[in-house]
């Protein structure tokens, strides 16, 4: 028997990015009841000021009054997996079923994590439009914008020397009438375009570069969660 239950609410809002106020949601924990029944723990909680979109990660950790941490694994409902938006939640802790014994009194911590997956997904989208923005998003520390400088650049001379290579071809070259002139106009439409065409394959080198970053980085962020909070689905 549980003779007391003592409650610890700790809202833990964990954002490996930081990223815009869009990305983010400022929840709350509100503890609404606690009891004992019939061998079962019953936690009622609310989440509040959340999004209906948002994937919020809640664990509950219990202790006993000798701040000891007692293995409670036969959860149900609303916890040790991720719920969707606020309102009212239950968890229920089944004690018989992890064969724990009589407890003098206990408390419970219940924590709570947004870890949305817009998080992973929206620097891929920021770097699409512009090379290194992503990056930017994950460590705004280092100058990542020069990705998207060098590769609009490359991008605008690309432009610029194809456009020289057809005009050098159509105004320079077919008019001419001699075969040395016009070697000399075909051999120069022919360099300024093969260097028009390895700037764009040096522009989407950057593009690639980038994204393989990111996907680098948001492998390791993905490891870290699992690492710090694992997800494990209760039996319903």
């Amino acid at each position: 028997m549980i003779k007391h239950i003592s409650v610890f609410v700790v809202i833990q809002m964990f954002f490996f990015l930081q990223a815009n106020s869009q990305f983010k949601s400022r929840i709350s924990l509100e503890i609404i009841d606690i009891n004992y029944n019939k061998g079962n723990v019953v936690v009622r909680y609310n989440i509040n000021n959340s999004r209906q979109k948002d994937n919020i990660r809640v664990w509950i950790n219990v202790f006993s009054s000798e701040n000891d941490t007692i293995r409670a694994k036969s959860w149900r409902g609303d916890v040790n997996k991720f719920v969707n938006g606020e309102g009212e939640k239950t968890a229920i802790w089944d004690v018989g079923a992890d064969g724990i014994g009589i407890l003098d009194s206990i408390y419970v911590k219940v924590s709570a994590s947004v870890q949305n997956g817009f998080y992973l997904d929206s620097p891929f989208i920021l770097s699409t439009v512009f090379p290194g923005l992503g990056d930017y998003k994950i460590n705004p520390k280092k100058p990542y914008w020069i990705y998207g400088a060098l590769a609009y650049s490359f991008i605008g001379s690309s432009i610029y020397l194809n456009n020289y290579s057809y005009n050098t071809f159509i105004n320079k070259y077919k008019p001419t009438e001699t075969v040395q002139d016009k070697d000399t106009y075909f051999d120069l439409s022919k360099k300024t375009k093969t260097i028009s065409y390895a700037l764009i394959g040096a522009a989407g080198a950057i593009w690639a570069i980038d994204y393989y970053r990111l996907l680098k980085r948001t492998k390791q962020i993905k490891k870290a969660w699992e690492k710090s909070y694992p997800v494990r689905e209760t039996p319903t």
